[in-house]
């Protein structure tokens, strides 16, 4: 008895479970009818656009090689005379002053350190700032002790 019992609450519960599929079902056909027609309204829609905008991106193109050819055929401007460009060597005297190039020495040491003129060293009190520092000497680097490696184990 406790068996046919336990059976027929089973098939109670197929049978719930079958009608529930069935209206899931039905449901999910008229959600996908529903989609269908929203997108069979604005598909002709959006196709439209696409032809417009692929007709316009045409267009822009004849354009765009029409200005291509109508570069090419004209002579460009000397663009230095309208904006006022004047020779690099002028403006370097403008800027620095007019020093003339001394030859490098002949035996490969230049006791000018600054012999390239800047705009900072036209300042005396600037040029003997940096004369002596250790950016134009040639003392060389100060004793660094280091350790000594033993072959088997470096000491750090």
């Amino acid at each position: 008895m406790e068996n046919e019992a336990k059976l027929d609450l089973i098939l109670k519960k197929l049978t719930e479970m079958e009608s529930k599929l069935v209206d899931l079902e039905k449901n999910s056909r008229a959600d996908m009818l529903n989609l269908k027609t929203s997108v069979d309204s604005w598909k002709p829609q959006l196709e439209k656009k696409v032809t417009d905008l692929a007709t316009t991106v045409g267009n822009l193109q004849l354009q765009f090689d029409q200005l291509q050819l109508l570069n090419k055929a004209e002579p460009k401007p000397d663009l230095t005379a309208q904006l006022g460009a004047r020779n690099a060597a002028e403006i370097r005297v403008e800027v620095l002053g007019s020093h003339p190039q001394s030859p490098p020495p002949a035996n490969g040491t230049n006791s000018n350190l600054f012999s390239t003129p800047a705009p900072y060293f036209h300042d005396p009190a600037m040029r003997t700032a940096f004369t002596g520092s250790a950016v134009g000497t040639s003392t060389g680097l100060p004793p660094m002790p280091c350790p000594q490696f033993d072959g088997d184990n470096p000491q750090m």
